[in-house]
C-alpha cells in the first residue's frame, strides 16, 4: 500500500492530464477494471493489461494479489503507440481490407472464424431421435468500439452459421436425410459501469431441418425468426482462468413451413461458456434445449464445442 501512495504522488502530478488513478475496490482484479473501462485486448505483449503492470511497476504474479485501497494508474487511450477503444459514435461503415502493410479488415469491427462439431438429440412422440453430428462453420463480427447515450453503453454484433447435411433415426425407421442450417444473427450489447453485467436483445434467421410425425415420421424444413434477451459476464476467475459466460432466452415470432408441415410454436435457452487460450484463439462451449408446441416434437437439445480464431 506504501508503494501504491509512493506512485500516486509521483505520477500524479506528471500524467493528470492524460492519464487517470482507480483506486481498487474489494473484488476487483485489473483485467477487471480495465475491461470495464474499455481497455482491449487484455491480454499479450504490451497490451492494456501488459501495459498497466509496467506502468505501476507491478509484476505479472502481482495481478490478482493487489489488495483494497491500491490506487492504479490507467495508461491514457490517447496514447499515440495505440489507438482509442471507446470514442464518439460517427459510423461503422469505414472498411479496410487486408493487405501486406495492415492485418486489421475494419476498423470499428473484430471477425473471427468460428468452427465445430454440434451433437443433436430429440424427441418425437414420446421416442428419441439420434441425429448425425454435424460440422458448423461460420464468421462472428464483434464491434470494436463501444458507444454512449448518457450512461447507457451499447455496441453491436452479428454472426453466420452454416451446419452441413446430416441424418436422423428415428425407431426403427430408416434413416432420414437432412438439408443444412442455416442461420444469420444480429444483436445489441448494453452495459452501465455500475452494473456488473452486459444484457441486450438479439434477432435471428434460421432455416433449419428436424424430425417431425404427421401420419408417419418425415424431415420437415422450416424457417423461423427468433427474437431474444441475452445476459453475459465476462472475465470471471474460474481455477486461475478468465471465463466469459451467457444465457440467452429466444422466442420464434414467425414461422414458416417450407414443407408444408403445420405450424408450431417454439422456446430456445442456450448457456454458452468461452475460454480465451491466446489473444487470437477461443474455445466455446454451447448447450441449447429448445421446446415446441402444435407438433409432433416435443423437444430438441443440443451441445456445442466450437474453436473461434480472430482472423484481424
Amino acid at each position: 500500500m506504501k508503494k501504491g501512495l509512493f506512485l500516486l504522488v509521483l505520477c500524479q502530478p506528471v500524467f493528470a492530464e492524460n492519464y487517470k488513478i482507480h483506486i481498487l475496490k474489494e473484488g476487483e482484479t485489473l483485467s477487471e477494471i480495465l475491461w470495464n473501462h474499455g481497455y482491449k485486448p487484455l491480454y499479450g505483449e504490451n497490451n492494456w493489461v501488459d501495459k498497466t503492470l509496467k506502468m505501476n511497476h507491478l509484476q505479472t504474479v502481482q495481478d490478482k494479489e493487489i489488495k483494497k485501497g491500491f490506487p492504479i494508474i490507467l495508461p491514457s487511450k490517447e496514447d499515440p503507440s495505440r489507438p482509442a477503444t471507446v470514442t464518439k459514435y460517427k459510423t461503422i461503415k469505414e472498411v479496410k481490407y487486408v493487405n501486406r502493410n495492415n492485418r486489421y479488415i475494419s476498423k470499428h469491427q473484430e471477425v473471427f472464424l468460428k468452427s465445430g462439431i454440434t451433437s443433436l438429440n430429440g424427441e418425437v412422440k414420446s421416442n428419441n431421435v439420434d441425429y448425425s453430428e454435424t460440422i458448423n462453420v461460420g464468421f462472428l463480427v464483434e464491434g470494436k468500439n463501444d458507444y454512449r447515450i448518457g450512461s447507457l453503453i451499447y455496441n453491436f454484433d452479428g454472426e453466420l452459421n452454416y451446419k452441413n447435411s446430416s441424418t436422423a433415426k428415428y425407431n426403427y425407421e430408416s434413416d432420414l436425410k437432412l438439408k443444412p442450417t442455416y442461420g444469420l444473427r444480429t444483436s445489441m450489447r448494453l452495459n452501465k459501469s455500475t452494473l456488473p453485467f452486459e444484457f441486450g436483445f438479439s434477432y435471428k434467421v434460421e432455416e433449419e431441418s428436424i424430425v417431425d410425425f404427421d401420419e408417419k415420421v418425415n424431415a420437415r424444413r422450416d424457417q423461423n425468426h427468433w427474437v431474444g434477451f441475452r445476459l453475459n459476464k465476462k472475465n470471471i476467475n474460474v481455477f486461475g482462468n478468465l471465463l466469459d459466460y451467457e444465457g440467452i432466452y429466444e422466442k420464434n415470432f414467425i414461422q414458416n413451413s417450407l414443407s408444408n408441415d403445420k405450424r408450431y410454436e417454439a422456446s430456445r435457452f442456450s448457456f454458452k461458456v468461452r475460454d480465451n487460450i491466446t489473444d487470437s484463439l477461443f474455445t466455446e462451449a454451447i448447450l441449447n434445449w429448445t421446446n415446441y408446441t402444435g407438433t409432433e416434437v416435443s423437444q430438441t437439445d443440443s451441445f456445442a464445442f466450437n474453436l473461434i480464431y480472430k482472423i484481424q
